[in-house]
């Protein structure tokens, strides 16, 4: 089973409501999100844990985050419990749950950038479908979330670079394992998907959450 929790973090908290929240998580957590000098930062890292809480707390799992870890890569898990994934861009933060497969998500806004900039990341094929299209910033953002998402479920972060993963069919293969990709249709002008290494074929639930 895969959830895809939502929330929106554009408007500022005010300061009693910020830090009620903030009491919410761990004190590791909590100076991790003081650290950020961006309001807008800050309260996206909140978000995030926020819904990774719900969601844990909607499968009758301990959602106390105590137990919170982190890879050699800086990919947080959750030991023995079901896999996450947290993304946020512009004014939005997701935070996908996974029962049964180790998953990936990315979040982008779409919006103008000089794409030319980012032409080696992409194969010769991708690159050729981008910029042949009449909505250039659209793919450019299909195959970057598609390539984001399933470097952020593999777990290598920056070691491993976009460029080296080549998106075809809502697939692609690292090493042995094959990374299945669906893109989910959630909020206008913005690209969400999500890598699994399992296929995906049910029906993925999404769960708006306002604080």
């Amino acid at each position: 089973m895969i959830k895809i929790y939502f929330s929106n973090y554009g408007n500022k908290l005010n300061e009693v409501d910020f830090f009620k929240y903030l009491d919410l998580v761990p004190i590791e957590i909590k100076n991790k999100i003081l650290s950020f000098k961006r309001w807008e930062d800050c309260q996206a890292s909140l978000y995030g844990k926020l819904l990774l809480k719900k969601g844990l707390e909607e499968l009758g799992l301990d959602s106390g985050l105590i137990n919170l870890k982190y890879t050699k890569y800086g990919r947080p898990y959750l030991e023995g419990n079901p896999d996450f994934n947290i993304s946020h861009s512009s004014c939005y933060v997701v935070c996908a749950i996974s029962t049964d497969s180790k998953i990936g998500i990315d979040i982008e806004e779409v919006k103008a950038i000089p794409i030319y900039d980012f032409k080696e990341q992409f194969s010769e094929e991708e690159w050729n479908i981008i910029t042949a299209s009449n909505n250039k910033y659209l793919w450019f953002y299909y195959y970057w979330t598609a390539k984001e998402a399933v470097i952020k479920a593999e777990g290598k972060g920056l070691n491993f670079p976009l460029k080296n993963i080549t998106i075809k069919n809502n697939k692609t293969k690292i090493d042995e394992t094959v990374w299945y990709i669906k893109d989910i249709s959630l909020i206008k002008n913005y690209v969400l998907q999500i890598a699994s290494d399992k296929a995906i074929n049910e029906k993925i639930d999404l769960v708006e959450i306002s604080f």
